[in-house]
């Protein structure tokens, strides 16, 4: 590609030659005769003076004039749109702000100081400019760090976060070993490292030099070590796992075997990184991170070889949604692979949840903030006044004692049609104000916005009336399924009827029938499917100011447990593949009684592996029903594999009975038992394809999965 990008250059030199016209192209080239005169044009071109290849070499006043001020155009052009595209990847003023010493200290040190705001002089003192000019002076030696990352600068924020965690964090991991991946200015892990007062504590920080002066006070202490290595390159990462720097870890003998909890090693780690690094099909470096966090605990590697690691990682606050979603829309494979691999994944800290983009039913959440104040005052753990989320303060204010008297999930609350908080709500609440106390007349331009507003929530309510009676029909169609079983013929009549009714909706209120159903699905079942439904704490509230840059991030408390055999990565051959079959057969209660029988012409070895592909496949698709979203997976396999999957129909375990586009279950809203029904019955399925024929397939038609991951 490169020759023939210079032949075609030189063939639009040559053609330069011949043309009358002056060329002002940069570099200049010229034909193979001229080639004397290259010399002389290569130096004015390389100076950013466009040369006329056909005028001699003394050319007029204005002449030269008029090229400096072309060559002078172009590079404005030139800055201008790399200042546009560089312009998002920047710091602003308002993200430097300090309110701590700490933060002091990390902005005294000049790495977030880029850009072109940060070459102006701010101030009028004589010693302030000196100073700045002389960190800007190419001689100045300056200590370089990543521009990306966001450090904890707030001393009481740690302290409440571990006085909140101290129930389930200190009887556990008190005197264990710590994994420290990027602890930066070191403010959080001084904290944890006082708390749990560990046997030992490895600092994997690889920009050793800025960051050393801040960790001082943590190094002097004889069980610390600090390695300048990157705890996020896993070949530097596994150079720590050894018996050199763990002396009290035993890797796992068998991996065959279960995993147990590991509770005297906890990993800790700072992935927030503001702005964003988008990486490869990742929406940002932290998503990749993550993921690879959780793909371990299924493959028993990196730390995980030592057992089931609990895992405390920081995030920035608009990273925490891929893994822990909270809603149907945002439940991709990242947060599906989290509920397969983790007893739990809690957000002990983070920023007012404020995102419109994907919302769900407002009862759904209030009940679900009930079930976690309620498991929380069962568990004796309380939350500081002055932390507490906007939600949690207006459900306080809202209960007539002190303990939750109102059960998780009250069904009066969810036998109401749905409410979707809205932006133009608060809108239209202010102009009725003002219209009550008479700020504006009718037919004025408020009154018609507010008539405007007032027209669009009144048919929001009617789709949320149909939406609402739509799926009591279904539920009634579901509970005659339950009772007269034999007599089906009737009853898929009127699935038919009820499924046309739907079709004949409006795309976008079908698209909010779906929405509703879906987030209801998965809310409803014992326990719910979503980690953040079935989360122990509530969050507690943190400011902009507590970080630096001023970038709000989360807390996120993730803790691994034993995944179902099939699930896990096993070694290959035919030993492992019976070991995984007979373990999937003892340990799972939902394996089909009567399936087709196992062909040993394909590797179960593969089954972790598979599933991942399977689980692509779907999610790229995951509005769509199971049968069709699996179709898309590979031809045949609806009829080939859910046939196999009783799970789907059982409403015990999350099933629906009724059938249909818009009866049946959504990929999106499956839970753990059904996804490891799917992938049993898929490796006993005869005519599966191979794994690189899966790999093929999975890899042409959903490329494009995770498009809109980013959407906040």
């Amino acid at each position: 590609m490169l020759a023939a990008r210079n032949t075609r250059r030189s063939i639009l030199g040559t053609v330069s030659q011949a043309t009358p016209r002056p060329q002002w192209r940069l570099p200049v080239f010229v034909c193979p005769r001229c080639r004397s005169k290259a010399a002389s044009t290569k130096a004015a071109s390389t100076n950013g003076i466009a040369t006329k290849t056909t005028a001699p070499r003394t050319t007029s006043t204005k002449t030269k004039t008029a090229d400096t001020k072309t060559a002078a155009a172009k590079a404005t052009v030139t800055k201008t749109t790399a200042t546009k595209a560089t312009k998002s990847n920047q710091l602003s003023k308002q993200k430097l702000q300090t309110r701590s010493p700490l933060a002091e200290q990390l902005g005294a040190t000049g790495i977030w100081h880029y850009g072109r705001w940060a070459r102006k002089t701010e101030g009028t003192d004589a010693a302030e400019t000196n100073a700045k000019t002389a960190s800007m002076s190419p001689r100045a030696k300056k200590v370089k760090g990543d521009k990306n990352r966001v450090n904890i600068v707030s001393e009481p924020l740690c302290k409440d976060i571990l006085k909140y965690m101290s129930k389930s964090l200190r009887p556990r991991h008190t005197g264990c070993d710590i994994i420290d991946i990027y602890p930066g200015a070191g403010l959080w892990s001084q904290t944890l490292h006082k708390a749990l007062k560990p046997r030992s504590h490895i600092l994997l920080e690889p920009d050793a030099a800025l960051y050393t002066p801040f960790l001082q006070p943590l190094l002097d202490k004889p069980n610390v070590t600090l390695v300048p290595k990157s705890g996020i390159i896993w070949r530097e990462l596994s150079n720590v796992l050894t018996p050199e720097y763990l002396p009290h870890q035993t890797p796992v003998a068998n991996l065959a075997d279960p995993p147990q909890r590991n509770d005297t090693l906890l990993v800790t780690a700072n992935l927030a990184f503001f702005p964003k690094r988008r990486f490869s099909m990742f929406e940002s470096l932290t998503h990749l991170v993550l993921y690879q966090f959780i793909n371990s605990i299924r493959a028993s590697s990196l730390f995980h070889k030592y057992g089931l690691v609990r895992m405390l990682v920081w995030v920035e606050s608009s990273d925490r949604h891929a893994l822990l979603a909270r809603s149907v829309q945002r439940r991709r494979r990242l947060a599906v692979d989290g509920e397969l691999a983790t007893e739990w994944i809690t957000e002990v800290a983070g920023p007012q949840h404020a995102s419109s983009w994907f919302v769900r039913d407002t009862k759904l959440d209030v009940a679900s903030s009930r079930g976690a104040l309620a498991r929380m005052h069962a568990a004796g753990v309380k939350m500081p006044k002055t932390r507490e989320p906007e939600h949690v303060a207006a459900l306080r204010r809202g209960r007539s004692g002190p303990k939750p008297k109102v059960p998780p999930k009250d069904p009066a609350d969810l036998d109401a049609p749905p409410v979707f908080p809205r932006p133009f709500h608060g809108e239209q609440k202010d102009l009725e104000a003002r219209f009550a106390a008479g700020e504006f007349a009718p037919k004025s331009a408020e009154h018609r916005r507010m008539l405007q507003l007032q027209y669009r929530g009144n048919r929001e309510a009617k789709v949320a009336e149909a939406v609402h009676s739509l799926l009591q029909r279904r539920d009634a169609l579901a509970d005659e399924h339950d009772v007269h079983a034999t007599r089906t013929h009737n009853i898929r009549r009127r699935e038919d009827q009820w499924n046309a009714e739907i079709d004949a909706l409006s795309g976008s209120d079908r698209q909010d029938f779906a929405l509703y159903r879906d987030n209801l699905h998965v809310f409803r079942q014992d326990p719910p499917v979503l980690s953040w439904d079935r989360r122990t704490l509530e969050p507690l509230l943190v400011r902009d100011d507590e970080f630096f840059p001023n970038a709000p991030c989360s807390l996120l408390d993730i803790q691994p447990k034993a995944m179902h055999p099939l699930l896990r990565t096993v070694s290959k051959g035919a030993a492992a593949a019976a070991a995984v079959t007979e373990s999937a057969a003892t340990e799972s209660s939902t394996t089909p009684t009567s399936t087709p029988p196992l062909t040993p012409t394909h590797d179960l070895g593969h089954s972790g592996d598979i599933f991942e592909l399977i689980l692509r496949g779907m999610l790229s698709v995951g509005a769509e029903p199971v049968r069709k979203a699996i179709e898309f997976v590979w031809p045949g396999a609806a009829d080939g594999v859910l046939p196999h999957c009783p799970s789907l129909v059982d409403r015990r375990r999350g099933g629906v009975p009724v059938g249909g586009p818009y009866g049946e279950l959504s990929a999106r809203s499956l839970n753990e038992t059904q996804w490891v029904e799917i992938l049993d019955a898929w490796m006993r399925w005869p005519f599966r394809p191979t794994l690189p024929q899966l790999v093929a397939r999975i890899s042409e038609d959903a490329a494009e999965v995770d498009d809109d991951e980013g959407m906040d």
